[in-house]
């Protein structure tokens, strides 16, 4: 079994073991209900759903970052903000990545070039 699919496997494990707790736990929250009842706990159902989808994919950006520049991942990670990196990677990913690289008149030209890059697109 690939990574991946252990992964896939622990979390539908999980997610039925919870599933099945809360049923036990409050029948009377499945019983019939009106439709926005049925919207509102959609609604929550949702939200952590996604909450638990933004986490993973934070996670691999930090990995990402710890990958391409440790030292930015240290930084990032001695002030507790590592998985931050997810919401400016692809901003700053290339940035970042031209940093790690060895220097040289090409890399240099590259890194130059790519802040250039960044304030054109954010200058007023």
């Amino acid at each position: 079994m690939t990574e991946s699919n252990i992964r896939k496997f622990i979390v539908t494990a999980i997610t039925t073991q919870i599933v099945s707790s809360v049923v036990l736990k409050y029948p009377t929250f499945f019983k019939p209900v009106s439709t926005q009842t049925v919207i509102n706990r959609a609604v929550i159902v949702a939200t952590v759903i996604y909450s638990y989808g933004t986490i993973e994919k934070m996670s691999e950006a930090a990995k990402r970052l710890k990958n391409k520049n440790k030292t930015v991942f240290e930084a990032l990670d001695k002030s507790k903000i590592t998985m931050a990196y997810y919401f400016v990677e692809e901003e700053i990913g290339p940035l970042i990545t031209l940093a790690a690289s060895p220097s040289s008149v090409a890399s240099d030209d590259a890194f130059i070039s790519e802040v250039r890059h960044l304030i054109n697109k954010y200058k007023n």
